[in-house]
């Protein structure tokens, strides 16, 4: 099961949604984030792996260091950070699983967030970040 979204899906963004991501982020130890100006997932970090934007450079926990990188840089958002983010904009978060059946020979997720609607994805990961791209997208 994929874990986190990756470098791709950050790529989907716009500029005001990118923004609006930084802002409802408070980095944490085990965080992971690239370099906004990077396409590559060479630079993926996390609190364990060096990372240098520019002249900075840093090898750590986040606190140590990130403070003034938080606006060059964008998270990796976990399951589980997901889910808090749809959770702090809308109290009621459905998800659901569905198994193959008849014609649908492959796995898929629901997220269901009142006030949101409807997103589906393959991974739960994915259907959870369409919810999260539309929360952005409301700013």
């Amino acid at each position: 099961m994929k874990q986190r979204i990756n470098v791709e899906q950050l790529k989907q963004l716009t500029p005001q949604q990118q923004e609006n991501l930084r802002k409802g982020w408070n980095p944490k130890e085990g965080d992971w984030w690239k370099p906004a100006a990077v396409d590559s997932e060479e630079l993926l970090v996390n609190h364990q792996k060096e990372c240098c934007v520019g002249d900075h450079c840093g090898f750590g926990p986040l606190d140590e260091w990130f403070s003034g990188l938080k606006e060059l840089c964008l998270p990796l958002l976990s399951v589980g950070q997901c889910i808090e983010l749809l959770e702090s904009e809308y109290p009621t978060l459905h998800i659901n699983k569905h198994l193959p059946s008849g014609l649908q020979t492959w796995i898929e997720y629901d997220v269901f967030q009142q006030g949101l609607g409807s997103f589906r994805g393959k991974e739960l990961i994915d259907a959870l970040w369409e919810a999260v791209k539309e929360v952005l997208r409301k700013g």
